[in-house]
């Protein structure tokens, strides 16, 4: 091989080394903070409220009753498409609501496994939900329901028009309970399910915050689109 070649590959390789790290280091932290009573997480698409130390009262089906910290409601908007006509809009986008109850109870289940283990070594399981809102009905089992193969959290989630209507108004109402039942699903190949427990949570209104961080979602798209760099979420 000639030195031209040994001197041009060299280069190549102290390019590419120096590109990764300097990739990586641009990746901002996405905007975070405190807003009011809540602290947040703002992506392009998505307004996260997080009370991470609210309690959740857990009243499970061996008869125990525990209380854990921790819940979060998003808003995440998306440009509509063909096939989502019945999805919430707003301003011209469709709009889902989320909420997370963080880290529920840890139970040994069927099968010796541990439901909600907090050891990733552990064997993971499926989850089954169903929400109500102040006694009503308004998901019904395992629609919208999170997989928790790489989360402790449990996600309900509203996509069509009369389920997200109903959170988008309790959310920003506040004072409305949610009651989330849960079924320990060992693996979704057998569909055996057993039932977990229940949780209660009573959420404040978010609309002040909403509103108030929809500018900051505006600043990180437009820093998005001007530099094509995507800010890096904290772990949750």
């Amino acid at each position: 091989m000639s030195i031209g070649k040994n001197v041009f590959i060299a280069a190549i390789i102290a390019i590419g080394a120096a590109a990764c790290p300097a990739a990586a280091e641009e990746r901002p932290a996405c905007p975070a903070g405190v807003q009011g009573d809540w602290t947040y997480e703002v992506k392009v698409d998505t307004i996260r409220l997080e009370r991470r130390t609210a309690p959740v009262a857990w009243t499970l089906e061996d008869g125990t009753t525990e209380t854990t910290e921790g819940y979060a409601v998003s808003y995440y908007w998306s440009d509509p498409y063909e096939g989502q006509s019945e999805r919430v809009m707003d301003n011209g986008q469709n709009l889902q609501l989320g909420l997370y109850l963080l880290h529920p109870p840890q139970r040994e289940m069927q099968y010796g496994i541990l439901a909600f283990s907090r050891n990733e070594s552990d064997r993971r399981h499926d989850t089954e939900e169903a929400l109500a809102i102040d006694g009503e009905p308004v998901l019904a089992r395992d629609e919208g329901g999170w997989n928790p193969q790489a989360s402790t959290s449990l996600y309900l989630g509203g996509a069509k028009k009369a389920e997200a209507s109903a959170m988008k108004s309790a959310f920003e109402d506040g004072g409305h309970t949610f009651t989330v039942d849960v079924w320990f699903n060992r693996d979704s190949e057998y569909g055996t399910s057993v039932p977990y427990g229940t949780a209660t949570v009573t959420v404040p209104s978010v609309a002040a915050a909403i509103e108030a961080l929809r500018p900051v979602m505006a600043a990180e798209r437009a820093r998005q689109k001007e530099t094509g760099v995507w800010c890096l979420p904290t772990p949750f």
